[in-house]
């Protein structure tokens, strides 16, 4: 019998999940849609970014890869775990920050937009936000059929349609039957605060972009987005028997979290920031982007020479 408790936390996470795209972009549109054009575009960008970036590039790559010895040594080898997950953040962030400068440079050529940005980025983030909602509500609908029709009950249904085999429904419902309230909701909160990262990371891009910065932009998003990626990866590994289990799930989780919340509060800051640099833009017009990163450049390299002379 699972809790009530773990069953109203994974509808929470369903719901959170789902608010977690539909609140910024409904916050977004409904500020902009009168002042400035290609909202509801720069998401849909968003959302083709992340589909071209983390799934139809990365299948013929890793397909490459598994074809090479040295790879699957690395990934079935336990010791050389840690060099397979760095390989996998560096693969996903690269194509990460190749899908956001592309929705960069697609939406801002004519009129810069920080709304249109944190647009692509909503988009950049839904899919995840939509995995975790639907994962969820299918874990609800099993939970349901496991307290009132009891294991073997949802063991056929799992394995009805030949795509799961006994042993991986069996373990299936083993996690389900285990599962707590509280790692539960934490996944509906993690997407908010993935959500804010993501954010963070196309701003970083777009301020570059409207600086004429953006190459160097890119591959600064690119590296904090690697390192995010690395770390949450590692962190969740510790628990598994690849890394040796050096603590427990329940341990590794819980940093996890922490990790995360420390990351989206860095990126709230970010974000802030760039909300009060884009008020002077809308008060003084749309090529204002240029002129206070001009001012900003000329007055760090004023700076610069005086310390020199000094």
């Amino acid at each position: 019998m699972v809790a009530d408790s773990v069953m109203i936390a994974m509808i929470f996470t369903a719901i959170l999940s789902g608010a977690a795209v539909v609140a910024p972009f409904a916050a977004i549109y409904f500020m902009a849609r009168k002042k400035e054009a290609g909202i509801l575009s720069s998401f849909g960008l968003g959302l083709l970014a992340y589909f071209w970036s983390q799934y139809l590039l990365p299948i013929p790559i890793i397909f490459l890869l598994t074809k090479m010895g040295w790879f699957m040594n690395v990934y079935e080898t336990d010791n050389l775990y840690v060099v397979y997950i760095l390989i996998t953040a560096v693969l996903l962030s690269s194509l990460a920050s190749l899908g956001r400068v592309w929705c960069i440079w697609l939406m801002n050529r004519k009129v810069p937009s920080l709304y249109r940005a944190i647009s692509s980025a909503v988009g950049f983030a839904s899919f995840k936000a939509v995995s975790v909602l639907a994962t969820y509500l299918s874990y609800y609908n099993y939970v349901k059929i496991f307290n009132t029709q009891g294991r073997d009950e949802l063991m056929k249904l799992l394995t009805a349609s030949g795509t799961v085999n006994n042993e991986s429904a069996s373990s299936m419902i083993d996690n389900l039957t285990q599962a707590r309230a509280f790692d539960a909701a934490m996944q509906g909160i993690n997407v908010v605060m993935a959500l804010l990262v993501e954010i963070a990371l196309i701003i970083i891009i777009y301020e570059g972009y409207i600086r004429k910065k953006t190459v160097i932009a890119t591959v600064i998003s690119a590296a904090v987005g690697f390192a995010y990626s690395f770390i949450g990866m590692l962190i969740n590994s510790l628990g598994t028997e690849k890394m040796g289990n050096m603590i427990d799930a329940n341990s590794s989780a819980l940093i996890y979290d922490a990790y995360v919340f420390a990351c989206a509060l860095a990126s709230v800051w970010i974000i802030i920031n760039a909300f009060k640099r884009y008020k002077r833009v809308l008060a003084e017009g749309p090529y204002a982007h240029f002129a206070y990163f001009e001012k900003s450049d000329k007055k760090n390299s004023d700076k610069d020479k005086i310390e020199q002379v000094l």
